[in-house]
């Protein structure tokens, strides 16, 4: 993946940081509704898979693609969940485009993230 170089995305920088704290809130929200023991995991897998997804766009925006590989990975392992063991063939496009996105991190090049 080609990425503009930072100074043409410095007025985005601000906004990128502005939207990383909500994405972590919707992740830690959705895994307590996701539980299996005290939450509804049937009801809230996927949107726990979409918000991951999602936070994993907003770490890479950062620049930040060894932050944004652990939840990429959660996503897509949820979604393979989804389709191959719950029968959802309705979220095999998000398997698809959360598997691009993991594919671009495992693909970009590896910086010491100092």
């Amino acid at each position: 993946i080609r990425r503009p170089p930072r100074s043409t995305l410095f007025p985005y920088t601000t906004l990128f940081r502005s939207a990383l704290a909500p994405a972590q809130e919707s992740v830690t929200l959705y895994r307590r509704l996701a539980d299996p023991t005290t939450g509804n995991p049937d009801r809230h897998t996927p949107d726990l898979a979409m918000s991951l997804n999602n936070l994993a766009i907003r770490f890479s925006e950062l620049g930040r693609p060894h932050d944004a590989l652990a939840p990429a990975q959660e996503s897509v392992t949820l979604y393979r969940r989804l389709v191959h063991d719950g029968g959802h063939d309705r979220y095999r496009s998000r398997l698809a485009s959360a598997q691009r996105r993991l594919d671009d991190l495992l693909l970009a090049p590896r910086h010491d993230p100092t």
